[in-house]
C-alpha cells in the first residue's frame, strides 16, 4: 500500500520497495497519534505528559531512518511529533548451538555478547541520529537472551549465578555510558528458567531468594549516574579559546576521535547528501565554535554545519591546499554531556574534509537546579527517577489522595 488517507507520499522518490513502504509508513502513523493526542491533550502535553516513541532495530538503523526522513520531509521536524527512537539492545546466545556447554562457558558468552553490544546494535549511530533530529533514545526492551533447546540446564544455572549481576550491570552500564535514556528491561517479572524459549524474567519466583539478575537491575537505579565513556568518546575539557581538533567521522561503528592521534588522514572524496557526524563529550558549558578544514577539487563546495540538531550554517571550501572555514558560534548556550557535530555535503564538488575544529568560545556558568515539580519516587521502587537527564526510567506518577497523573510513553515498533 502507498496511498494513506489519498496521498501517496510513501514512494516519493519510486523506491517500489513494500518493506521501505512499511517502515515509512509506521513513522506516518507515530505523527498521525502525536497528532491525535495534542488535539485530546493540548499542544502543551506533546513530548511532556503524553511522548510518542519511534522504535526500529538496532542494528538495521534504516529502518527507523525511513520514518524520521518521512516526517521530516512532509510534516516538518521529528523532534515536534517524536520523543524518541528506539531499539532492543540483548545480549544472546547462539541459539542454533548445540555444543556442550556448562555454566560458565554459558556466563562468558554472555558477558562477551554484552560486552560486543555497541557494535551489535550500533550505538554509536544511534548517538548520531538521535543528537542530529533533536530526539532521545530507549530501548524498547533488551537484556539476556539464551533462548534454544540447547544446554537449558546450563543456561538456568547461569541466570542464577552470581556472576549474573556484574554481567547485569555492565551491559546497563555501557548504555547509559552511551548517553542514552530510558531502558526498559525484559522482564522485570516472574517465570521458569526451565525452558526453551529462553529465561527473560529477572527472577523465577517472587520468594526467590537468589536472583541475580534482579539484584543487577536494582543496583542500576539506585546509582543513575553512570559516566560517560570517555574511552569511546572524544573529552572536551578545555577553558575558552582553547581549540580541540576532531578527525575521522562517525562511520559504521567507528566514532570520531576513538583512534584518536596528532595525526589525521583527510576523509576525501565526500559526495553530495552525505552525512558526516563527530560526537564527543562536552565537559563545560558555554558558547563554542565550529571551523572546519577542506580542500577542493572543485572550487565551492558547500558544507552545513550543525550542532546536534541546530544548523549553524554553511561555509564554503575555496582553497586548493587545506585551509579552515570561518568559524561559527553556536546560537544558544551547550549543556554538558554528549554533542554530535554533524557535516551535511549540500553541494556536488570533489573535496575532502581533514579536520573538524572545536572552541570553547565562552564559559557559561551551570545555571541554579530548580526543585523538580514531578513526584520523586523511592529508591526502593522500581520507578525511581534519576535527576540526570538521560538514565534509567521506567514509569513515574503519584497518589495524593484526590489526583492521579499518568505520564505516558506510546512505542511503535516495526521489525
Amino acid at each position: 500500500m502507498v496511498n494513506v488517507l489519498n496521498q501517496t507520499f510513501l514512494n516519493y522518490d519510486n523506491v517500489n520497495n513494500v518493506y521501505t513502504w512499511a517502515f515509512r509508513r509506521t513513522g506516518y502513523m507515530a505523527y498521525r497519534i502525536s497528532e491525535i493526542f495534542a488535539a485530546e491533550f493540548g499542544e502543551s502535553k506533546r513530548n511532556n505528559q503524553f511522548r510518542v516513541v519511534l522504535a526500529g532495530q538496532g542494528a538495521n538503523s534504516y529502518i527507523v531512518m525511513q520514518g524520521i526522513t518521512l516526517i521530516n520531509k512532509f510534516f516538518g521536524p521529528p523532534s515536534k511529533y517524536l520523543y524518541a527512537i528506539a531499539s532492543a539492545p540483548y545480549y544472546i546466545l547462539d541459539n542454533n548451538y548445540s555444543g556442550v556447554m556448562n555454566t560458565s562457558d554459558v556466563l562468558d558468552e554472555l558477558a562477551y555478547q554484552a560486552r560486543i553490544s555497541p557494535q551489535s546494535y550500533g550505538y554509536a549511530t544511534y548517538v548520531c541520529l538521535s543528537k542530529f533530529w533533536g530526539l532521545k533514545h530507549f530501548a524498547y526492551e533488551g537484556g539476556p537472551d539464551t533462548y534454544g533447546s540447547y544446554n537449558v540446564d546450563s543456561k538456568r544455572a547461569a541466570h542464577l549465578d552470581p556472576r549474573m549481576k556484574q554481567i547485569t550491570i555492565d551491559f546497563l552500564t555501557t548504555w547509559f555510558s552511551y548517553g542514552f535514556d530510558a531502558f526498559l528491561y525484559y522482564t522485570t517479572g516472574y517465570g521458569t528458567y526451565s525452558s526453551s524459549t529462553g529465561a527473560w524474567a529477572w527472577a523465577e519466583t517472587m520468594n526467590d531468594s537468589i536472583h541475580p539478575k534482579k539484584d543487577g537491575v536494582i543496583h542500576m537505579i539506585n546509582n543513575p549516574n553512570v559516566p560517560y565513556n570517555t574511552s569511546v568518546f572524544r573529552y572536551l575539557e578545555g577553558s575558552a579559546s582553547q581549540t580541540t581538533q576532531l578527525s575521522i567521522p562517525a562511520i559504521k561503528h567507528q566514532l570520531a576521535g576513538t583512534t584518536y592521534t596528532t595525526t589525521f588522514i583527510p576523509y576525501s572524496s565526500v559526495g553530495i547528501n552525505q552525512t558526516l557526524y563527530y560526537p564527543f563529550v562536552a565537559g563545560k558549558r558555554g558558547i563554542y565554535s565550529v571551523s572546519v578544514e577542506t580542500q577542493y577539487a572543485k572550487q565551492g563546495g558547500s558544507i552545513g554545519i550543525y550542532w546536534n540538531n541546530d544548523k549553524m550554517g554553511s561555509v564554503l571550501c575555496n582553497s586548493k591546499v587545506f585551509n579552515f572555514s570561518l568559524p561559527l558560534n553556536t546560537s544558544s548556550v551547550i549543556e554538558k554531556g554528549i554533542s554530535v557535530v554533524t557535516l551535511y555535503i549540500e553541494s556536488d564538488k570533489s573535496y575532502s574534509i581533514n579536520t573538524v575544529n572545536i572552541t570553547l568560545v565562552t564559559e557559561v556558568q551551570d545555571s541554579t537546579p530548580t526543585t523538580p515539580t514531578t513526584p520523586t519516587v523511592s529508591s526502593s521502587q522500581l520507578g525511581q527517577t534519576s535527576t540526570v537527564s538521560n538514565r534509567t526510567v521506567v514509569s513515574e506518577g503519584s497518589n495524593n489522595g484526590h489526583n492521579f497523573l499518568i505520564n505516558f510513553q506510546i512505542i511503535i515498533v516495526i521489525l
